[in-house]
């Protein structure tokens, strides 16, 4: 997310950014706790921990090809989310130890 507010143009955009990014926050947060509480109501006596509730919720409301495929949209957005993180993470620490080892500056675009 930082890379993305870092990578914008002008202060005009960086507002609606803002906006954005706090409203789909907000819209994330609402979904989590209405899937938890949904959890509470359907399946209020199956949970020690809270770590399987999202499974536990696909198995009980849909067939288990429906759940295997939500299953695996919720994993393949965790690793897209994840290989952003690494990308950024690998770019920072190359441009640091290019400034640390190298004399030679690269030339900016």
């Amino acid at each position: 997310m930082l890379a993305r507010f870092q990578a914008i143009s002008s202060k005009n955009k960086i507002i609606w950014a803002r906006y954005i990014a706090v409203s789909w926050a907000a819209l994330v947060m609402v979904g989590a706790c209405l899937t938890g509480l949904l959890a509470l109501i359907t399946l209020p006596d199956t949970f020690t921990d809270s770590d399987g509730v999202l499974t536990a919720m696909l198995n009980a409301l849909f067939s288990p090809w429906v759940a295997a495929l939500l299953s695996l949209a919720v994993l393949a957005a965790i690793m897209s989310s994840v290989d952003s993180q690494l990308m950024v993470a690998a770019s920072t620490v190359a441009e640091d130890c290019n400034a640390l080892f190298l004399t030679v500056r690269p030339k900016t675009a």
